[in-house]
């Protein structure tokens, strides 16, 4: 990682027509059409066709994983593939990280249906541009968004806050995290995967439920408070006007301040 640009990002995601919806085709294109940033996208071979006017990008990269190739696959427990597709994206991002093809420190996981309005594409193009916004970064952090009250998250251990909440199904527990939108320095992020997978085996070996990945990303910011930064939102810096999402939150932290 010596050689590697410490300014640049590589935005990372996945899609799978198995188990997403026909409407994301759509929003693929919103999310294409609104930034120019290194991005290594997950599909399966199947799905390659819907990528192939992009196929000119250099800043573009498909790579052809199988959903029976992903690590999730070892729980044997979860049944539903959107499950097992949601909880994969650490695993997804350890992935790029190792071959590392733009040559970068940073890293994000962006949920490719994220930007679901076209009307926000042309904003974005002029202002989300998050690597001016890197230096201001704590280098050694993860950053994630709220959408709730992360607090009242950490006051409730019946929620999941215990390192094993046995026999609980925290995919039906309050979420103040979303995990459509995960940012940090590679070191950072593979310590949050190790702790991410820790994490899953404990709840697996005790009979804990596991569904939807953000129960566990708001388990792991309150148990590893020197790791995570939480993007919180404030009215006063609310820049989106195109589309009122709180996923989008994050935007304001990284949009292009000079424009």
């Amino acid at each position: 990682m010596s050689e590697v640009d410490s300014n640049k990002l590589t935005l990372v995601t996945c899609y799978y027509s198995e188990i997403m919806y026909d409407v994301h085709i759509q929003w693929i294109e919103n999310l294409l059409l609104s930034t120019k940033i290194n991005m290594v996208i997950f599909c399966s071979k199947k799905d390659l066709h819907i990528f192939q006017k992009y196929s000119d990008r250099i800043y573009l990269k498909l790579w052809v994983l199988e959903i029976d190739q992903f690590y999730m696959q070892k729980c044997k427990s979860m049944t539903k593939k959107y499950h097992i597709l949601s909880n994969e994206k650490p695993f997804f991002l350890q992935k790029v990280i190792d071959k590392n093809p733009f040559d970068t420190y940073w890293f994000a996981w962006i949920d490719i249906g994220l930007i679901q309005n076209n009307s926000l594409v042309s904003f974005l193009m002029q202002n989300f541009k998050p690597e001016r916004a890197l230096s201001k970064l704590d280098p050694k952090r993860i950053y994630i968004q709220e959408i709730g009250s992360i607090q009242n998250f950490k006051a409730c251990d019946q929620y999941g806050i215990s390192l094993i909440n046995k026999n609980k199904n925290i995919s039906q527990r309050l979420t103040p995290l979303q995990s459509g939108f995960i940012l940090g320095r590679y070191d950072m992020i593979l310590d949050m995967k190790n702790k991410y997978e820790f994490l899953l085996e404990r709840y697996l070996e005790f009979g804990g439920v596991i569904g939807k990945d953000s129960p566990i990303y708001a388990n792991l910011v309150c148990n590893n408070p020197d790791l995570f930064s939480v993007f919180q939102f404030s009215e006063e810096n609310w820049v989106n006007y195109y589309q009122n999402n709180i996923q989008l939150w994050f935007i304001n932290y990284l949009i292009d301040k000079q424009t």
